[in-house]
């Protein structure tokens, strides 16, 4: 999978002294990491402590605070956990507060679209969110993420035995996958999976 870093500018709440690191675009992360040392440089000092649970599945109390970030042009207040020395992550709620997303296929991030500002009482429930990111994972799982929020990995081994999709077992065939002009997820002009399907299935709802 491809791993997108974008440079962040640090600084305390109302001040200018920014530090600029290289952080890791972490779609998982609830909120942005950087570490304690770092922020507690600037003069930042968390604002109480939060249970996190770590990528091992065990939890700990780390600190939790608001910090001003730039990227790109734009700055503004978002929620950091204060981690340990390694961690420099930029989390959903980041990427959220300046609307933008990472592209996969580009290696970048990218404005996201426009906002939502909540579900119009006149839209079916026949109509679906829009696939916003999409990315290869292990084996034959796929991760996606829609415009409402809705998020994760699908498993699609079941299909890859079948003529259609006899090109996954070329793995830099798989991970070549995008979303298509029908927003859809696909590979080429003749493989391609309904991105309104896969929404169902992410959700747990009967197509």
């Amino acid at each position: 999978m491809t791993t997108i870093s974008a440079r962040v500018g640090i600084a305390k709440m109302g001040g200018e002294q920014f530090r600029y690191v290289e952080a890791v675009v972490d779609v998982w992360a609830d909120h942005s990491v950087f570490p304690v040392a770092v922020l507690n440089e600037l003069g930042i000092e968390p604002a109480c402590q939060l249970t996190v649970e770590l990528p091992d599945g065990s939890n700990a109390d780390w600190g939790y605070g608001v910090v001003l970030l730039e990227i790109g042009d734009w700055r503004w207040p978002c929620p950091v956990v204060f981690g340990p020395n390694d961690e420099y992550r930029l989390g959903d709620s980041t990427l959220q507060i300046f609307n933008i997303e990472p592209d996969y296929n580009a290696g970048e991030l990218a404005p996201a679209g426009p906002l939502s500002l909540g579900r119009r009482e006149d839209i079916s429930p026949n109509e679906f969110a829009r696939l916003t990111a999409v990315a290869p994972r292990e084996g034959y799982r796929i991760w996606l993420h829609y415009e409402d929020g809705v998020a994760g990995e699908i498993d699609l081994s079941h299909l890859a035995e079948s003529e259609l999709f006899k090109g996954w077992h070329d793995r830099r065939y798989f991970e070549s996958l995008r979303i298509g002009a029908h927003g859809g997820v696909e590979w080429d002009d003749d493989v391609a999976l309904c991105g309104d399907a896969l929404y169902l299935e992410l959700t747990g709802q009967v197509v």
